[in-house]
């Protein structure tokens, strides 16, 4: 299940990504969609308010966020699938809910990323995105163009078992 975030940033700026809850209480997204001014202490899941009890970001574009609502399924989570694997995604591109996605892993990015084959917006940074088995294998953090071409950008998780237990 993809989960619709709406954050609005201690600076006031406002946005849409995407989420996968990875625990009963915790949420996988992209880092990037709490913008840089600072952690909120709510924000909108699925148009619902929920608090934000701790976030961990793990310095490639991942933040695990323990909020204050429950979730009844969660992802498990797997490793980085190697080139060539199938993969999906619901994201919320524009805002829309749960749009489905299917491509496969593209290639290697010189920064340590990989690229998916796949249409991603505005809106989708933070969806999960599961391998063939339904493990969670990444996050989707955005997209790289050449003109008119246009891939799907991850990272591989880098989450300390430090920052696990502090979230969980």
């Amino acid at each position: 299940t993809a989960h619709r975030l709406g954050i609005t940033q201690v600076d006031g700026k406002a946005g849409v990504c995407s989420a996968t809850a990875v625990g009963v209480r915790l949420l996988l997204t992209a880092s990037h969609c709490f913008g840089d001014s600072g952690d909120p202490k709510t924000m909108m899941v699925d148009g619902k308010p929920a608090g934000i009890l701790a976030i961990e970001r793990d310095g490639a574009d991942h933040a695990l966020v323990r909020v204050s609502i429950t979730f009844r399924y969660v992802a498990k989570v797997g490793n980085t699938p190697p080139q060539g694997a199938s993969v999906y995604f619901y994201g919320n591109p524009g805002g829309l809910p749960d749009i489905f996605r299917r491509g496969y892993i593209a290639g290697k990015y010189p920064d340590g990323g990989y690229t998916f084959d796949s249409s991603v917006y505005f809106g989708d940074s933070g969806a999960g995105l599961f391998g063939a088995t339904g493990e969670l294998v990444g996050v989707v953090s955005g997209f790289v163009t050449n003109g008119d071409f246009k891939l799907g950008y991850a990272k591989p998780l880098a989450f300390t078992a430090e920052q696990w237990a502090r979230v969980r």
